[in-house]
């Protein structure tokens, strides 16, 4: 299990209780943002691809993020190999090439076969128009001011989500020490925070972690999940009313994408993450929540280096 990192609030820093001050902040702003998060959205705007071209996007997803991906970062990794294997810089690099070339792949096979790749709003206010589906289209729809608050409610749902794991894991553990249940998974940083806490900031190999966690990491993840699966599970649902298709898209893709990152301590947060990820998907398009995915990276690794007692809590 893992160690407290601190064992009372007078080993505090002055920049922990800034994060948790902070962290605190955005949570309550978040969810009040929840609260108003507009609901329903539309059919009038519902965008629902052919089996086959949907079943084609949901393989594309599948395979780009659990064997292209993983495969072609070894092989971009296997030229820095020497007898001494390779750094951990050359990891990070080869990880961000790889992420880079998948996603340009995506995009790729999007317009190749339109519609298994899908870009803008699907429940977008009225007088919003989202023709044509493209990239460009996409970037147009952004604005900043939706995907601020699509970030609060996102971090609102990561802490919630965070606070029901510890809950979960604490009751769990107490039932095992009864014998009532078997043993609880161990609560244990995700590899790539480790990493983070691990590596110096004032390094190449930090801004190279920095280009596939903040840049490389929202832009594949989201082309994958909230690009190809979860529209294609929207079609395939297709025989569902348009409220129960959009949840149940919405939820198996949070759990597909919560169990790809293969941390149990991280699973109820990741999926409540990747299923309202889906919902601005279709309020505000694919490039609104590969903003919000950059940004939320981008805020974790920056209190990871900050605040590293607290931040991993």
């Amino acid at each position: 299990m893992q160690e407290p990192v601190v064992e009372t609030f007078s080993e505090l820093s002055a920049a922990d209780w800034t994060c948790i001050a902070f962290n605190v902040g955005l949570a309550l702003v978040g969810l009040r943002t929840l609260r108003h998060w507009p609901s329903g959205g539309g059919p009038r705007l519902e965008r629902r691809a052919d089996p086959v071209t949907a079943s084609a996007g949901l393989m594309t997803a599948l395979l780009a993020f659990g064997l292209i991906l993983p495969l072609l970062s070894q092989f971009i990794a296997g030229f820095f190999r020497t007898e001494f294997g390779v750094t951990q810089a050359e990891v990070f690099f080869a990880t961000f090439v790889a992420q880079a070339t998948a996603a340009g792949a995506i995009i790729g096979f999007g317009a190749f076969l339109p519609g298994s790749v899908q870009w803008t709003p699907t429940a977008a206010p009225e007088g919003v128009t989202t023709s044509p589906d493209s990239p460009r289209q996409a970037l147009r729809l952004l604005h900043w001011r939706d995907a601020l608050r699509a970030y609060l409610a996102v971090c609102a749902l990561a802490t919630v989500g965070s606070l029901a794991w510890k809950g979960l894991h604490w009751m769990w553990s107490a039932a095992h020490a009864q014998g009532w249940m078997g043993t609880p998974p161990e609560d244990l940083l995700q590899d790539i925070v480790d990493i983070v806490l691990r590596t110096d900031p004032l390094t190449p190999k930090f801004g190279l972690l920095t280009l596939a966690v903040v840049i490389g990491a929202p832009l594949m993840e989201e082309l994958v999940f909230r690009g190809a699966l979860y529209p294609a599970l929207k079609s395939l649902l297709g025989a569902l009313t348009p409220r129960a298709n959009v949840a149940l898209s919405a939820l198996i893709t949070g759990l597909i994408f919560s169990a790809a990152h293969l941390t149990p301590s991280a699973f109820i947060p990741l999926t409540l993450f990747g299923a309202f990820l889906c919902l601005v998907r279709d309020r505000h398009g694919l490039a609104a929540t590969i903003a919000v995915h950059a940004a939320f990276n981008a805020m974790n690794l920056l209190w990871l280096k900050v605040a590293p007692d607290v931040a991993n809590l």
